[in-house]
């Protein structure tokens, strides 16, 4: 598979815009001040500024993801970000919680590998 097919393939332009309308609209509740989310956060031992700081980077997660130069970035950031949402459900015992962020870090880790991989590609002359 060339790097321009690998880079512009429908399902990994799907799963960037599927991850991106998500973190846009959980940044944003966060970003809102919604209670459900202080209520979460302060039960999990975290401030409402850490909420607001986290808020920030998914929109900012979002954003890139729906950015095609900024993809990687963009999916880098989801990745960490998810990686400490699935400690954080598990640090509280929730373990009914922890599939939604794991099937969300596998699917920026799996955009991020193809960003990567088509960057990767383009860097050595193929085209």
């Amino acid at each position: 598979m060339d790097s321009r097919t690998l880079r512009e393939s429908t399902t990994i332009k799907a799963m960037s815009i599927f991850l991106g309308v998500v973190y846009l609209f959980t940044g944003g509740l966060k970003l809102a001040g919604m209670e459900m989310m202080i209520e979460s956060f302060r039960g999990w031992g975290y401030s409402v500024t850490f909420m607001y700081v986290i808020g920030v980077l998914e929109v900012a997660g979002a954003v890139m993801l729906l950015t095609s130069r900024m993809r990687v970035y963009g999916a880098t950031l989801i990745s960490i970000l998810m990686i400490g949402a699935v400690f954080t459900h598990l640090r509280a015992g929730e373990w009914m919680m922890v599939p939604g962020p794991m099937i969300m870090l596998a699917l920026a880790a799996t955009v991020g590998w193809a960003e990567r991989t088509a960057a990767s590609y383009l860097r050595e002359g193929h085209v």
